[in-house]
């Protein structure tokens, strides 16, 4: 693998190469090019769990911090770095630089972001669930690294089919059965089991009429329903239906791409304390609340997440920044409603819950 790698760099050192990473028992104990063999292997990518379930994790528990959980607010200013320690925490994982890391909240295996997010949150409205979304891919786009993302991602991709007439779920449909404000049907616990391993796309139903979802034909338990064109397919239409989100990725996809000087593949850049310089520096990351700065020749921004169950207040007399005026500073992107104007009116802006901002400051 490392002499792939070199061959590679000879032709191109921009060409990106990276695998699963996942490690075996290695009962032969042959050297493998694993997640834990990271070290020996530089210039290679990991698929990176640790970045993933600090966010949101894909098994559908609410253990991540899109769905409010706390505790999750220092690995999240840890992924942000590139996963390296920050302000006396350990490494959430380890790496020679940060492009070893990629960075992802969902990929083929298991569940969709927007269906983990509905597992784990199954109380939600649609307009909740549609926030969480957004902050968990703003997070991982902004987070230091490789970042890797499915076609769909943006705008709510889902697996969850009807297999008793082969077709995709709405957001609202799955909100009724989720929160028991409708009876979940007979075939639902099958359309969840597809979802999470959807390679064959097949259901079954057995004599009794019971369904069975990630289904193998080998089982011989009745009839077999093909729905992988349904399941695995994308539904574009969503795209319409969820425009402003994509458009808000989209922009916060190129903000990124503009600025490669906030996100150098070198840790001796970045702050690893509140109170060091760096290129990233994460002056806050508490209680569902996370501050972090860019900053690199005249460029600065602000960039804030809130998973804190609250609002929050940034700038003059708030609970952040609470020195700063932020009258007329621009806001680069955010799914906060109060600040769609490109210019801040006030000293301070009040930020809802599941919402993030970026906004660019004077550099001092």
């Amino acid at each position: 693998m490392n002499k792939l790698r070199a061959e590679l760099t000879a032709i191109d050192p921009h060409i990106i190469m990276y695998g699963e990473g996942w490690w075996d028992s290695n009962l032969n104990h042959i050297s493998e090019t694993s997640l834990n063999n990271w070290k020996e292997v530089p210039g290679i990518g990991f698929f990176n769990p640790s970045e993933r379930d600090a966010i949101v994790n894909n098994g559908g528990s609410a253990d991540g911090f899109a769905s409010r959980n706390t505790a999750s607010t220092t690995k999240v200013a840890r992924a942000l770095l590139g996963s390296e320690g920050w302000n006396g925490n350990d490494a959430l994982q380890a790496f020679w630089t940060p492009s070893q890391s990629i960075n992802y909240v969902e990929c083929h295996d298991s569940f969709t972001l927007n269906d983990a997010l509905w597992l784990a949150n199954p109380n939600d409205s649609v307009l909740t669930h549609q926030a969480r979304l957004i902050l968990a891919n703003a997070i991982n786009i902004i987070a230091n690294g490789v970042t890797f993302m499915e076609t769909g991602q943006e705008f709510g991709r889902s697996k969850l089919v009807d297999p008793s007439s082969l077709t995709p779920l709405s957001a609202t449909q799955v909100q009724a059965y989720q929160s028991g404000t409708t009876a979940k049907p007979a075939w639902y616990a099958a359309s969840w089991d597809t979802a999470k391993n959807s390679y064959n796309g097949l259901f079954g139903v057995d004599s009794n009429g019971k369904y069975y979802g990630n289904y193998w034909q080998g089982s011989n338990l009745g009839t077999t329903i093909f729905a992988g064109d349904v399941v695995n397919g994308i539904n574009w239409d969503n795209v319409k239906d969820n425009q402003h989100d994509v458009d808000l990725i989209s922009n916060l996809i190129k903000f990124k791409k503009s600025n490669p000087q906030f996100w150098p593949d070198d840790y001796s850049k970045l702050a690893f304390s509140p109170d060091i310089m760096g290129v990233e520096n994460v002056t806050n990351a508490s209680n569902g609340v996370i501050t972090e700065e860019l900053a690199s020749g005249l460029d600065k921004y602000l960039v804030v997440f809130n998973a804190s169950g609250n609002s929050v207040t940034i700038g003059q007399g708030g609970q952040f920044y609470g020195s700063l005026n932020l009258t007329g500073k621009n806001v680069i992107v955010s799914n906060e409603g109060s600040l769609s104007a490109n210019q801040i009116s006030n000293s301070s802006v009040t930020m809802s819950d599941l919402t993030f901002a970026i906004i660019q400051l004077p550099f001092s």
